[in-house]
């Protein structure tokens, strides 16, 4: 797919006023997604026959964010659709969600939440993101802007319904977070197979010590669920604690879990995608995150067609070390973004 190509899918489906430019409106495009490839500033790409950055980021500052929002869905369904003509994810795959954090400095304004210190900040905007999670087809199928007081439950009801309009899932990964009864019981009616790593808590340590396998009642002032464990000892130092439906041995549990870690190789990948910003407007900002969550997927479908059958090969303990690296994918972008400007 070439860079007009891109621009073209990203203008059809994300329409954020640039057609009413006096330039042409593909030109508007290149200014954010050269800030992208480039990790830089859209003031530090503009110019030189472009729109001015602060053009650029009017238009994008003028669009409510829910349009933004659904508008970026659409160009996330063209990247799948793409991979499915591809004839990949027509069987079902693993999954696993995870949140992507625009770290922010500054007071307290709309969409910022709090996170784990890092970086000298404790404040982000956040996304939530259902990523396939197998070795050479790490694709974003759903994203979710999440906000103070945005329950598990929702972020979790949001993804899966968003996701299965492309694929069906075969198991679900999930960290600490999700770890509750609310979700589990969201499970049990959205009728998925899943793997939920374990808050290790002093009683539940007790609950598990000398077992691999156990029932374990979660309980709150409210209500109660009992879950089944899955317990896995390494070595004598380390435990793995699982809540599970599935009916697999615990190392088995614990290595399917273990490959949820290939989501976190896609959010290092993502922030080679991201644009440097101070703006504390969060419409900017949600541009910006689901702006490299879509060159992302662009990048990796452009190894699904380019490595086809290497990707078709690999067994499930194997990693896959990419043909078309994150750098030649930027380098051949910027240069036809520069050839067809």
């Amino acid at each position: 797919m070439r860079v007009i190509e891109c621009l073209q899918v990203l203008n059809k489906s994300v329409g954020v006023g640039f057609s009413g430019g006096r330039l042409p409106v593909l030109d508007y495009w290149r200014v954010p997604v050269a800030a992208c490839l480039y990790n830089t500033s859209s003031e530090a790409v503009s110019g030189e026959g472009l729109p001015s950055a602060d053009c650029v980021l009017g238009y994008i500052g003028s669009t409510p964010w829910r349009q933004i929002e659904g508008q970026f869905r659409e160009a996330l369904t063209e990247s799948v659709e793409a991979a499915k003509r591809e004839g990949w994810f027509n069987r079902p795959v693993l999954c696993a969600v995870d949140f992507h954090d625009d770290e922010y400095y500054g007071e307290y304004t709309f969409g910022v939440v709090g996170c784990f210190s890092k970086h000298g900040t404790n404040k982000c905007f956040r996304v939530a993101t259902l990523d396939v999670c197998e070795a050479g087809r790490r694709f974003t199928l759903a994203v979710m802007p999440v906000f103070k007081g945005t329950t598990a439950t929702a972020v979790l009801k949001h993804l899966v319904r968003e996701a299965r309009k492309f694929v069906k899932i075969r198991c679900l990964l999930l960290d600490r977070w999700f770890y509750s009864i609310c979700v589990f019981r969201a499970l049990g009616r959205l009728k998925l197979k899943y793997i939920v790593c374990a808050k290790q808590t002093d009683k539940l340590l007790k609950a598990v010590w000398g077992r691999t396998f156990l029932e374990y009642t979660l309980k709150n002032s409210k209500d109660a669920y009992t879950v089944d464990l899955s317990v896995y000892r390494p070595d004598a130092q380390n435990i793995w604690v699982y809540a599970t439906n599935l009916s697999s041995r615990p190392e088995t549990v614990a290595f399917t879990y273990k490959r949820r870690w290939g989501i976190e190789t896609g959010f290092k990948s993502k922030n080679k995608y991201s644009a440097n910003t101070t703006t504390r407007r969060y419409k900017i900002r949600l541009f910006f995150i689901l702006l490299a969550v879509v060159l992302f997927n662009l990048w990796v479908l452009v190894n699904l067609v380019a490595d086809s059958a290497t990707i078709r090969r690999l067994k499930p303990k194997t990693e896959y070390s990419t043909k078309v690296t994150i750098f030649k994918f930027k380098q051949s972008f910027l240069q036809q973004l520069t050839d067809d400007g």
